[in-house]
């Protein structure tokens, strides 16, 4: 469960000047005129096979994508699956019907993406959407009903606050894929709040565990209580940064007219925006 991923992300080399310069600054995944706050950049994902630009490993991410633009649905609905696999080894709650309905929602959502008919692509992304909220919810239940003194807790809960990062992150996109930018900002919004929330509960729970440590005497104690989120909470703090940048990113591409549909990849992360 404490497979964390390394982001590494490409830095065009006006980008490397400009943030050493101070002209440039970074959030998350994208990169502002410190002056007046305008988005510039929006950052790619190192590829193996990529050779042109600065190579640099800027955080850890739970996620591994550096943008909401660059998080595809298929990656997203793929590192959905991991987890959920991993978590299914601690905790055996969720039922396979529950499952199925979020499954599908990340299926609509990439059969949406890839129709050419406008109007099946827009019923399928709003089903999806629906399933995607129902499969949120389920998991925020899920993770409220673990308790501190659960050996497992961390890992636990960390596996059902990444199932939300992933269905929550799948609906803002979906949302984004629509035009509907104010709504995919809420869920941005409600999405860094939830995980603000999650890094309150880590430490918290890191007290109690400190205090019940102390309450008992003798070798076994550190193994009468689960780990440390020694890993998680450092994690959850970046994604919240990088939550920040997707706010960026929405707002730029409200500001612009861009619809995510209509955007290539290929061309459009790592240029400078005019």
């Amino acid at each position: 469960m404490k497979d964390l991923i390394n982001i590494s992300v490409y830095i065009p080399e006006f980008v490397k000047e400009g943030l050493s310069g101070g002209i440039y600054e970074r959030v998350g995944g994208v990169i502002r005129n410190t002056a007046n706050k305008n988005v510039v950049c929006w950052l790619r994902d190192a590829v193996a096979n990529q050779s042109h630009g600065y190579k640099n490993i800027i955080s850890k991410f739970p996620l591994g994508t550096a943008t909401i633009v660059g998080a595809a649905f298929m990656y997203l609905e793929r590192n959905f699956g991991r987890i959920h696999e991993q978590l299914n080894s601690l905790d055996k709650k969720l039922d396979a019907q529950n499952l199925s309905k979020v499954q599908s929602g990340f299926g609509l959502a990439i059969e949406a993406e890839r129709s050419l008919d406008l109007s099946d692509a827009k019923m399928g992304m709003n089903s999806a959407i629906v399933l995607l909220e129902e499969g949120k919810n389920i998991f925020k239940n899920l993770l409220k009903d673990i308790g501190p003194s659960d050996a497992e807790y961390v890992n636990k809960t960390f596996g059902y606050a990444r199932l939300v990062v992933c269905t929550q992150l799948c609906k803002a996109r979906a949302y984004l894929w629509r035009g509907d930018y104010s709504l995919a900002r809420h869920e941005v919004e409600d999405l860094r709040l939830f995980v603000r929330n999650m890094c309150k509960t880590y430490r918290g729970y890191s007290e109690w565990r400190l205090d019940k440590r102390d309450s008992i005497a003798g070798p076994i104690r550190d193994h009468c209580f689960g780990k440390y989120p020694n890993e998680e909470l450092p994690a959850l703090l970046d994604l919240a940064e990088y939550l920040t940048g997707y706010l960026l990113e929405i707002d730029a591409l409200q500001k612009r007219g861009i619809l995510l549909k209509d955007i290539d990849n290929e061309l459009f992360l790592g240029r400078q925006i005019s």
